[in-house]
């Protein structure tokens, strides 16, 4: 009868033992599948709202700059302007956080309208009525070059701002070349010269829709680096500063041109080993360079 009991207690025991088992189990398993579910929800929306204001201001070099929260697309569909008694329609770009609005006017203008500007999340409004801080600050700096880039037959050269005329030259003068404007760049194509020989790009008399001009003359000097180590230089003294200086090569050929310096010194570098003459204002110099 004892024997029967403790059978039975010992049954019940191991049933209780058995069920609060499964209990933990299940437990655990759902705590790991809501886990394991929880690691593979969907990320948080999207960005949906248009970028907001920070401030409009006036800037350097006829220009007002607004600031956004977030970085913009490039473009917009257009801006306009207000002053105390006109509407203008303006022109602009878009780079990093800003807007950058052209104001080629003496007046002063209270509020700007933009029109169609949008993030990178294409989240597009249109920003009316923006106040503008500041005072209107002239135009008064010439342009300048921020980057050049050659390839087989083209040269692009980028100012900072547009510019409105140039003189150009491109040596060896016998490389066949033409150029044209684009609001803020130059682009030349030019035909094959002859794979590895030097090329210069010789720029003066840059200037802007305001008249300013670059105050110094702009050269540069490509040429192919794996010949660089045989090159030599030719240095030409006791020239009046500033004196522009053809070198020519014993083909007849002008290949190169540099001003003399402040201290009337004037350097051909990169160049092959062979007879050169130098030709300026009452100079003509006929040098043969070697290493």
């Amino acid at each position: 009868m004892l024997n029967d009991q403790s059978n039975r207690k010992t049954g019940s025991f191991k049933a209780l033992k058995t069920e609060k088992l499964k209990i933990l189990i299940f437990f655990s398993t759902a705590v790991f599948i809501l886990t394991s579910c929880g690691k593979k929800l969907p990320p948080p929306s999207p960005d949906i709202f248009p970028a907001k204001i920070i401030s409009g201001y006036y800037i350097p070099n006829s220009q007002i700059r607004v600031d956004f929260n977030e970085e913009m697309s490039s473009s917009f569909d257009s801006a306009f302007l207000n002053t105390d008694s006109e509407r203008i329609k303006v022109e602009g770009y878009a780079k990093a956080k800003s807007i950058f609005i052209n104001f080629d006017s003496d007046r002063q203008a209270e509020t700007a309208d933009i029109y169609g500007a949008s993030d990178l999340k294409k989240n597009k409004r249109d920003y009316l009525l923006i106040p503008i801080g500041g005072t209107l600050q002239k135009d008064t700096m010439f342009p300048e070059i921020v980057k050049t880039v050659i390839s087989d037959t083209t040269i692009l050269i980028e100012f900072s701002e547009e510019i409105l005329s140039c003189s150009i030259e491109i040596y060896p003068d016998y490389v066949k070349h033409n150029y044209r404007m684009l609001l803020n760049k130059i682009i030349v194509t030019y035909s094959d010269t002859c794979g590895y020989h030097p090329i210069q790009i010789y720029l003066e008399k840059v200037s802007d829709k305001k008249q300013n001009y670059s105050k110094k003359y702009f050269e540069k000097r490509f040429f192919n680096e794996k010949e660089s180590l045989s090159f030599v230089s030719l240095t030409i003294d006791s020239l009046q500063p500033d004196m522009p200086v053809i070198l020519i090569d014993s083909d007849g050929n002008e290949i190169f041109k540099r001003k003399a310096n402040e201290s009337g010194s004037v350097l051909f570098d990169n160049l092959s080993q062979g007879r050169y003459m130098a030709v300026a204002d009452s100079l003509i110099a006929d040098t043969l360079i070697l290493k």
